[in-house]
Parts: structure tokens; sequence; C-alpha cells
């Protein structure tokens, strides 16, 4: 992969982190996959101290790791990450449904039914694209927290953002997970607009643990 030439009004390690970290959001840059120091020094025509000031940055927040030969990688998702961002997304997707359906919003659940019309026309599709779809069923989660109208669980929930795309974006290579992923998220915007919260609370967990043990099969299918 290659990177442009950075400009050089903003500190160099700045935008060479939000680069990097873009690249990681993106799916530019894979979990595993090896950074090179000098590779990304010649593409943005820059020297190599910014860069690893930059990747230093990402390092100490968990994007990157070390590796046994010195070098750095992107980090890979392990059983652990898995199994501790589903206890977290669980216990924040709860609150934020319960909340949500004491603060039912009419036009963001009119944004809500938009946003699955539109990954149901995505999936008809025949070649799917899988960013658009993570895009959609991440509108899908933070229109739910909007609607939350609870300020704190949205800052909450930025700081685990890298885990919530990395896992996404692994679900996304899961045969039939959209399509799933769909379903469910049509029977919990569909408990909301009934305020059923007994429902919407089962609904939601399920969701997650669906979500859960798919990630966990893939990964032991890979080990």
């Amino acid at each position: 992969m290659s990177f442009d030439k950075v400009g050089r009004k903003k500190l160099l390690r700045d935008r060479i982190y939000d680069m990097l970290k873009e690249a990681l959001f993106s799916g530019q840059l894979k979990p595993g996959e090896r950074i090179v120091e000098t590779r990304l020094a010649e593409d943005m025509g820059i020297s190599r101290t910014p860069i690893r000031e930059a990747i230093r940055h990402l390092e100490s927040e968990g994007y990157i790791e070390s590796m046994d030969n010195g070098g750095v990688k992107v980090a890979e998702i392990k059983e652990d990450d898995i199994r501790e961002w589903n206890e977290i997304k669980y216990v924040l997707d709860e609150l934020a449904i319960m909340k949500a359906i004491d603060n039912i919003d009419d036009k963001l659940i009119e944004e809500l039914k938009e946003d699955i019309k539109k990954v149901e026309e995505v999936l008809e599709k025949e070649n799917v694209d899988d960013e658009e779809i993570i895009d959609l069923n991440t509108d899908f989660h933070e229109k739910m927290f909007k609607m939350s109208g609870n300020k704190l669980i949205h800052n909450i929930k930025e700081n685990y953002q890298k885990y919530n795309y990395m896992m996404r974006k692994y679900l996304s290579t899961i045969e039939g997970r959209h399509e799933r992923a769909l379903q469910e998220h049509k029977e919990i915007l569909q408990a909301v607009i009934e305020k059923d919260k007994e429902k919407a609370k089962k609904l939601s967990k399920y969701h997650s643990e669906s979500s859960k043990r798919a990630l966990l099969k893939k990964l032991d299918k890979q080990n």
C-alpha cells in the first residue's frame, strides 16, 4: 500500500498519526500487517522521525503492536479482545436502547428505518460493498445512542471506537453476517417503536451474543 505526501501546516507527526489512524479504521491497513517506517517515509516524502513518533502514539493506544523482530504491525484481534469488547458493547447498547425508548424521537426513528432500507438495497446489489454496510450499521447504532439523550454513554462508546470498527470489519468477512445483522436491527427497532423494553433488552442481548459467537468461530477457524 502507499500514502500520499503530507503537507506541513500541521505538525507532521499529528498529520501522520491522523493518516495512519484513518488507514486503520478504513481497513487500508489490516490486522497483522507490518508497518515499515522507511516505506512510509518514502511514500510521504518526509524523514522517519515524525513517522516513528506517530507510530509510538498509535502503539500507546493499542492500535499497533511490537513484533519479536523489533518491527511493528497493526494489532490483531484476539479472543480476549472479542469477549471484552462484547461485554462493554452489550451493557452500553442495552442502556442506550432503554433510554431511547424513554426518549422516542420520530425523526430519528425515520432515519433508522432509512438506514435499514439502505442496507437492504446494498445487499441486493451484485457486488456488495462491505464498507458501505459497515458505515450504515455504525450509523444505526450512533442514532440509537443519540436518541438515548445520554451524552456520557456516547462519550464512553467513543473510547472503544477502535474495537467497534475492527470487530465490524472482521464480522463483514463472515458469510451471511450482514443479512443476520440486518434482521436483528429490524427486530430491535420494532421493539423500540413498540416501546417494549423487555423485548428490546432480549433482542439487544441476542444481537451482542450473535456477534460474539460469529467472531469467536471465525477466529477459531483461523487458528
